[in-house]
């Protein structure tokens, strides 16, 4: 099962947390002001991505 790192930018987290796509979605349930960033690119991004999540490819910038 494939596991998705959320970040929260309101609460300076000391560690990633691994959450399942259930989990996550609890998670954005309980906090409306959480913004999910997608890093992968357009293409995959338009294959298949979760509901309001935003697109921030990435491999197109200067990090």
């Amino acid at each position: 099962m494939a596991f998705i790192n959320l970040l929260n930018l309101f609460q300076h987290p000391k560690e990633l947390v691994d959450l399942s796509p259930k989990d996550l979605e609890q998670k954005l349930k309980e906090n409306p002001r959480c913004i999910l960033i997608d890093v992968r690119t357009s293409s995959e991004y338009q294959s298949g991505h979760i509901k309001g999540a935003k697109l921030y490819p990435l491999g197109r910038r200067n990090v």
